[in-house]
């Protein structure tokens, strides 16, 4: 850069061998800057030019954000406030601690117990104070100390109950009768001769048993019965049958005499079928 402004004067302002040149000509060294503060601790700037003049300032730059010795008061905290001062370098230095404070911060939420381990909700408002608590809500499966009774088997019951934590303990072991029954389950079992017969009984809604009830059915003999009488047609004797094994009458037989073939009158000479007297029959 060329340093030697018009009329002879170098950008020290000095002049040239032969004593001319303008002094006043120059009022700067080319590339000088000046400064000076302004505004809140900021600085106007300007600038030496090829033509050895001054620029214009510049607009005030670097400003603080405030002017010092200057006090305000800011929110903080829980809608509180607290004092500040600009200091020597305009900048805002807090005060003393932060002081009315509400009770919450916006949007906090507290909680409070409700009967059955449940909860109630309040919000913190904008303005840092509680709002109302809500409804209770249903987190708690039932109330400690309750006690819950159903009914299990065969007209039995169990219990369970609630406990601290507002849940429910396990169901007791129910307590039905060993003999209980399930109710209007119909029992049968054999009965009679041979037990080829069948009664039943049924379970009543008390879950408890008829008495069971009249034999249907079954052998029309006991096992190894023996019946007898007297028949025309066994003379001297006695006509005899007996129960099988199986509990039905076998054919009758003419036990102790002799059966004759075609006699329709006794052997003394009364009316069939039986014979008044043990004699032998006359063809």
């Amino acid at each position: 850069m060329n340093n030697v402004c018009e009329g002879g004067m170098d950008a020290g302002g000095a002049g040239d061998d032969s004593g001319s040149g303008d002094a006043a000509a120059c009022e700067c060294e080319v590339g000088e800057t000046e400064s000076v503060e302004c505004g809140n601790c900021g600085t106007r700037r300007r600038i030496c030019t090829e033509a050895c003049r001054w620029s214009s300032f510049t607009a005030c730059l670097d400003e603080g954000p405030c002017e010092a010795g200057a006090t305000a008061e800011v929110a903080c905290g829980d809608c509180g406030r607290q004092g500040r001062l600009c200091n020597t370098s305009c900048q805002w230095e807090d005060v003393g601690a932060c002081s009315d404070e509400g009770e919450c911060t916006p949007g906090e939420t507290s909680t409070a117990e409700c009967p059955g381990c449940n909860v109630q909700v309040r919000t913190c408002d904008g303005e840092c104070r509680w709002g109302e608590y809500g409804a209770c809500s249903d987190t708690g499966a039932c109330v400690a100390g309750e006690m819950e009774t159903r009914e299990c088997g065969n007209c039995g019951h169990q219990t369970r109950t609630c406990n601290d934590g507002c849940s429910w303990n396990d169901w007791s072991d129910c307590d039905d009768a060993p003999d209980a029954c399930t109710p209007f389950t119909i029992e049968s079992r054999p009965c009679g001769n041979c037990n080829t017969g069948t009664q039943t009984r049924t379970c009543t809604d008390a879950c408890t048993w008829t008495t069971f009830g009249a034999c249907a059915g079954g052998g029309t003999c006991a096992r190894g019965a023996v019946q007898s009488g007297l028949n025309a047609r066994c003379c001297g004797g006695t006509w005899q049958q007996t129960c099988s094994d199986l509990c039905e009458w076998e054919p009758y037989q003419c036990v102790g005499g002799e059966v004759c073939a075609g006699i329709t009158i006794c052997c003394d000479g009364t009316v069939p079928p039986y014979c008044i007297r043990p004699l032998f029959c006359e063809l």
